[in-house]
């Protein structure tokens, strides 16, 4: 493995490490939301999208 090839694994690595972090934190912030009450009616019907 040559120095390109390291330094491309290794930037993938950092990739993957940065998107799964953001991930984690996008899961907890849902799951608080949720705890929280915040997403018991998230969908909305077609009364509160102005469509009568």
């Amino acid at each position: 493995m040559d120095l390109a090839d390291k330094l491309r694994s290794r930037g993938k690595a950092l990739e993957d490490d940065y998107f799964a972090r953001e991930e984690r934190a996008f899961i907890e912030a849902i799951r608080e939301k949720r705890q929280n009450g915040e997403l018991d009616n998230w969908h909305r019907d077609d009364d509160s999208l102005g469509e009568k």
